[in-house]
């Protein structure tokens, strides 16, 4: 429902109410804003394969209260042994091997099988989260399904199909400062920051209220990339990932090519 409609947007952008780039309605305003959002996939950005590596001591240290974690930690000797490789996929999310020189200790293969399973259910959730930035979903092309009008600080957003309902603010400058997304599963409250590049405004934070399933608690959930440019695309180098009061731990991404 979200993807880019070229078609329509085009035939949009050359209607004479475009001429001067003078965009009166709610929904001229956020066609030509689009273009101010960098989007690698309208680039051919498809898919891009990495590797992950983490500060497994830090991480451990922090799950242990702070207590400090001895080099020779049988836990810690293992996770600095496993090679983690990312492949992630921008209209979809993130697929996460791992592959082992030695399996864990007899008596930790538990304690090793909740940790993969941990990390990688993050990796694949942060990437489903920031992959709707980067593949235009966040910022849509308005369909039949779609409500946009004018607001004292800018426009509001709203949609709805298939089970997800999708509100949206964006201030006078036509910049997304909050998402809501309701489904029957989750009700989640993003406020994304961008950072201005010569490439156009890119995800650089996003802060969420998550609530799974929707009357649950609400869980506050961080989520911040840093950039590297690999092959004349913008994808991440740095991962933090922060849950308040519970985790944080930030993912480096190295050796990246991408498809």
């Amino acid at each position: 429902m979200y993807r880019l409609n070229v078609l329509a947007l085009a035939s949009l952008c050359l209607s004479p109410l475009y001429v001067g780039a003078q965009a009166k309605t709610p929904a001229e305003r956020l066609a030509l804003a689009r273009a101010t959002y960098y989007t690698p996939t309208t680039d051919g950005l498809r898919t891009f394969d990495c590797q992950v590596s983490t500060n497994w001591k830090d991480f451990l240290t922090r799950a242990n209260s702070g207590k400090d974690i001895a080099d020779d930690n049988p836990l810690l000797k293992y996770l600095n042994s496993a090679t983690i490789t990312l492949h992630n996929a921008l209209w979809s999310s993130a697929e996460v091997r791992w592959s082992e020189a030695t399996p864990a200790p007899e008596n930790l293969q538990e304690s090793a099988a909740k940790m993969k399973e941990g990390i990688t259910k993050m990796l694949d959730g942060y990437f489903k989260s920031w992959n709707a930035y980067l593949n235009g979903t966040m910022v849509p092309v308005p369909d039949k399904s779609t409500t946009i009008s004018s607001t004292p600080d800018g426009i509001h957003l709203s949609a709805g199909g298939g089970g997800t309902k999708l509100d949206e603010d964006y201030d006078s400058n036509m910049l997304l400062t909050k998402a809501h997304v309701l489904m029957d599963e989750s009700d989640v409250i993003a406020s994304p920051t961008f950072s201005d590049t010569p490439r156009g405004r890119i995800i650089s934070e996003v802060k969420s209220e998550v609530r799974q399933p929707p009357t649950a608690p609400p869980v506050f959930v961080t989520m911040s990339a840093k950039y590297q440019t690999i092959g004349g695309y913008e994808i991440p180098s740095v991962l933090h990932f922060e849950v308040r009061n519970l985790l944080q731990i930030d993912f480096a991404l190295n050796g990246c090519k991408v498809n």
